[in-house]
Formats: C-alpha cells, sequence, structure tokens
C-alpha cells in the first residue's frame, strides 16, 4: 500500500485552466467590488444629516404630519424621511400636527405654509421645517 505523500492526484489541463479562469475572473470582481463607490441612490446618508437636528427636538415616538415640497418632485423622499426618522410615524399632508415639511429648496416654504394655514414653527436647515396649524 503508498503512503498518503506518495499518492498523486493528477488532473486534465481542461479543469486545470477551468480552475485558473475561475480565480483570476474571482479576482477580477473582488477589484471591482472593492474600488466601487458607495452606492446610495436614495441619499438616506445625507437625509439622515439633514433630519439629524429634527430627531433630536421630536419625541422618540409619536405620529407626525408629513409635506414635501410640490416643485422638488421626488417619489422615494417621504419614505426616505419615514425611514431616518423611524420608529416615529410620518402621515402624509398635514393630517397630524406637528408637521414635519421636506423644502430641500426653501424658498417658498412660507408661501406653502401660509396657503395652507399653516405656521413655521422652526427651521431646522438644509430645508427641514417643523409646521404646525395656524391659530384662528
Amino acid at each position: 500500500m503508498q503512503k498518503a505523500s506518495e499518492l498523486r492526484v493528477t488532473h486534465p489541463v481542461r479543469v486545470k485552466v477551468a480552475v485558473f479562469v475561475a480565480l483570476v475572473v474571482a479576482g477580477n470582481t473582488g477589484l471591482k467590488i472593492a474600488r466601487m463607490p458607495d452606492f446610495d441612490p436614495y441619499h438616506v446618508d445625507q437625509a439622515a444629516a439633514r433630519f439629524a437636528e429634527l430627531a433630536r427636538s421630536l419625541p422618540a415616538r409619536g405620529t407626525f404630519g408629513y409635506v414635501r415640497d410640490p416643485l422638488t418632485p421626488d417619489t422615494a423622499a417621504a419614505g426616505v424621511a419615514q425611514y431616518v426618522l423611524a420608529p416615529r410615524l410620518l402621515l402624509s399632508e398635514s393630517a397630524a400636527v406637528p408637521i414635519v415639511a421636506d423644502f430641500p429648496e426653501a424658498w417658498h416654504i412660507y408661501d406653502f405654509a401660509r396657503s395652507r394655514g399653516l405656521r413655521i414653527v422652526r427651521e431646522f436647515g438644509q430645508g427641514v421645517f417643523l409646521l404646525s396649524k395656524r391659530d384662528r
């Protein structure tokens, strides 16, 4: 009987070539992934920074209204705001008070608020506001 050190397994050349090609492809893919920039199509990190001061000023739990700048369409913005402010619940429009306002282009928030009977309670910068219903 042969010793284990004397056993020699030989593979056909095509198997060796296939293993070599697989290793090269895997290595190339790994390099591409390592060089890939962070991918955040919804800008969640930016939104978290924008809403950070607001989040610190709100109770940790609760229900709040949410309005988005109608002149800056972004279908994912409400979901991103909900995500970064969780576990708080955001309801669309002004169904609840206080109201979180997301106006990246803040120049027309004043007309928007006035036309809907709202007042600005506090501005947090970067287009983030806290609104309430105007006293009648």
